[in-house]
């Protein structure tokens, strides 16, 4: 769970990966969500 928004806020995308383990895809186009 991520409390505060702030925490989406990182230094980069690695960030995002280790701490919250998401999979973060930059220049995607997002056609259906499942």
């Amino acid at each position: 769970m991520i409390g505060e928004q702030s925490a989406l806020l990182p230094h980069n995308l690695d960030v995002l990966r280790e701490r919250f383990a998401l999979d973060v895809r930059v220049g995607q186009e997002v056609l259906a969500l499942d």
